[in-house]
């Protein structure tokens, strides 16, 4: 199993529609984690690089946004 980046449409208060990244894993997935896509492209390409098992996930994620 690897991880995908996903994206979607969101309303940001007195700003508009943003399109916002997450990511995807299996049938799971974390939305909207930043509106950069580099960002996450970034943090998907580590999780797949140290094989990062699913129930660490959204600590991993946390702290390379830290």
């Amino acid at each position: 199993m690897g991880y995908g980046i996903t994206s979607s449409e969101t309303q940001i208060e007195n700003c508009g529609m943003a399109t916002v990244y997450g990511v995807c894993f299996g049938e799971e997935a974390i939305l909207d984690i930043s509106s950069n896509k580099e960002t996450v492209l970034r943090i998907v390409e580590k999780l797949n690089e140290f094989e990062v098992s699913t129930i660490h996930v959204h600590d991993v994620i946390r702290d390379l946004l830290e």
